[in-house]
């Protein structure tokens, strides 16, 4: 197993477990996408069907009787690198062992790439996404303050503010029949 996690490394060193870069990504046409980072743009290590075991379980959680005498739950192992994911998630086998084997890509990938893994760079994505609106958040309500401050001094200092002249010039025509 370490041996192969050593393998793993020199693969990733060498060049073939590579992201496709973000630049090009939204170049690409990502402008009025929510996310840069998609699915399908991501290159993601392959999973080769030898290299899996794959068993089915009987389920868990709610469902009653049902659950109890199907198994519909998929447990699914990468044998080189000994990561497993067990997906019971919708009743129907088959979209479980898609799910599964969706899971174990990503997992193999946060493995491989650690800090530039697809998982890991959504979550940083939507960190910075986050960072900006608290920002924007931010400016606005110091802009909204230094607003009233302003108008407050207006106020103080005995000159009308902008509301007040354009309430001035806006009074309603009662010369029209």
């Amino acid at each position: 197993m370490i041996i192969d996690l050593i393998v793993c490394d020199v693969l990733r060193m060498n060049g073939f477990y590579k992201r496709v870069d973000v630049s090009t990504i939204s170049l690409l046409g990502g402008l009025f996408q929510r996310c840069s980072i998609s699915r399908k743009d991501y290159l993601f290590p392959p999973l080769e069907e030898l290299d899996l075991e794959e068993k089915f379980i009987s389920g868990h959680g709610p469902g009653g009787q049902n659950v109890n005498k199907r198994q519909n739950c998929v447990f699914l192992r990468h044998v080189p690198t000994g990561l497993s994911v067990k997906v019971h998630e919708d009743r129907l086998l088959q979209r479980n062992r898609i799910i599964a084997r969706v899971r174990l890509q990503e997992k193999l990938d946060q493995l491989l790439n650690g800090e530039n893994s697809f998982l890991a760079l959504k979550a940083k994505e939507l960190k910075e996404k986050s960072l900006k609106a608290q920002w924007k958040r931010r400016k606005g309500r110091e802009m909204k303050c230094l607003a009233k401050e302003r108008q407050q001094q207006m106020l103080l200092a005995g000159q009308p503010s902008a509301v007040d002249n354009l309430a001035n010039d806006q009074q309603p025509d009662d010369h029209l029949d």
